[in-house]
């Protein structure tokens, strides 16, 4: 299984997708009038 971590940042939000195998699984908007629920952005690969 393939799993992928794409991040789009800008200065109105920030959209973070997880996808497995090429489908959308979890997609994580946020924006800076809202609270963060993360702190780094970090990427790397998942391997199995």
């Amino acid at each position: 299984m393939q799993k992928d971590i794409i991040v789009e940042a800008a200065t109105h939000e920030t959209r973070i997708a997880i996808l497995e195998d090429n489908h959308l699984v979890e997609l994580l908007v946020e924006r800076p009038e809202n609270e963060r629920i993360v702190g780094n952005i970090c990427k790397g690969t998942v391997t199995a």
